[in-house]
């Protein structure tokens, strides 16, 4: 399931690339960027989209996606179980929370 999240976060990078371009530096995709780049990491569009098509989690050892996709960092995933009984996977790193099949 994390495997569809990939190319949503490449596209939510291009829409902060492009927010800082236009000036829009408050939104969450911007703030994003800022951050990989403040880390020191190249986010252009096609390094993003490089690092989209390259994600591939390892069972039990399943990283964030949007991590991969703006820092090309493996920051591990934690499950939760909520209250509804679905799983979720959480990214103590970034904040992002992903539903697990």
């Amino acid at each position: 399931m994390l495997l569809h999240h990939a190319p949503l976060e490449f596209a939510r990078a291009v829409y902060g690339i492009n927010d800082r371009a236009s000036g829009r530096v408050g939104t969450m995709a911007a703030q994003d960027v800022a951050r990989a780049e403040g880390m020191g990491v190249l986010v252009t569009r096609d390094r993003v989209q490089q690092r989209a098509r390259s994600y591939l989690p390892i069972e039990g050892r399943e990283h964030c996606p949007r991590c991969w996709v703006f820092a090309s960092t493996r920051t591990l995933l934690s499950f939760h179980r909520t209250d509804e009984g679905h799983e979720l996977a959480r990214c103590g790193s970034c904040g992002a929370e992903y539903p697990n099949a």
